[in-house]
């Protein structure tokens, strides 16, 4: 089904979606690699396997950005970059954003351009300690796209965000986790380890309320009146309320005792 990247999903529950151009730096080749990653996510958000997804990929870095090669041949053949090619990374990232189940972006290595746009629509990062993130498309004299502005004022703010996109310098791992970029940083050997133990904690939440949470933030985000965040808060409350999750965790509480959680 893709060609750029494997889609899994374990006993656990746990969703890997890994990129599979090591030789590449994972890069992303215009539209393949951004049509398969939004398809992706799109498909462990309807999942019902799919508890938690984690975003990997093979080799040394995480992800190149766009595939420059590709790039210098699009432009050799006066191919220049489109209004729909910019539409449809923006939907790649939003596809992200949206994913019904917790995201986790494991990031091993380089994490450029749209790479690092994408890693930030995740819900979490774990960062091995000699990985960075860097926006990169000043590099290419590019403005950015994929999300990746918006995404970095939500995080931190108007300064901090003109200093990444304009001089477009790597934010190492340990930058990254003190503006909260990052939500852990590890040693290349633990990364797997630590992305794991967070996957299994999110994997065994009351991942109805998880899908809510994600939900009434982005309307927030994209609609920012206050009405319409109490309303948008009113109505998961009421949902979830309802719930089994909602029951089983009132119940193991009182009980005390680790809550069974379903995702219904």
């Amino acid at each position: 089904m893709y060609t750029t990247l494997d889609y899994s999903v374990d006993a656990n529950g746990i969703c890997w979606i890994r990129m599979i151009r090591p030789k590449q730096g994972n890069a992303l080749v215009v539209p393949t690699g951004f049509d398969e990653m939004g398809e992706a996510f799109r498909q462990a958000s309807e999942d019902p396997d799919a508890k938690v997804v984690i975003w990997c990929a093979e080799g040394k870095h995480f992800c190149a950005g766009g595939d420059i090669a590709d790039m210098k041949r699009r432009l050799e053949e006066k191919i220049y970059i489109s209004d729909q090619a910019v539409r449809d990374a923006g939907r790649t990232a939003k596809s992200i954003r949206l994913c019904k189940k917790p995201t986790i972006a494991m990031i091993q290595g380089a994490c450029v351009g749209a790479g690092a746009s994408m890693a930030l629509a995740c819900d979490f990062r774990v960062m091995a300690d000699v990985a960075y993130l860097m926006t990169g498309f000043i590099q290419v004299a590019c403005p950015g796209d994929t999300g990746g502005l918006l995404t970095l004022y939500q995080a931190v703010g108007l300064p901090k965000t003109l200093e990444y996109v304009m001089l477009g310098d790597k934010i190492s791992a340990e930058e990254c986790h003190r503006v909260g970029l990052a939500y852990k940083v590890t040693t290349l050997e633990d990364l797997r380890e630590v992305t794991l133990k967070l996957a299994t904690r999110l994997a065994n939440g009351p991942r109805l309320a998880y899908a809510y949470q994600k939900q009434v933030l982005w309307d927030i985000i994209t609609q920012p009146r206050y009405g319409n965040y109490l309303e948008a808060e009113c109505n998961s409350m009421v949902t979830c309320g309802y719930s089994e999750d909602y029951t089983e965790a009132v119940h193991a509480f009182l009980e005390k005792r680790k809550p069974e959680f379903k995702g219904k």
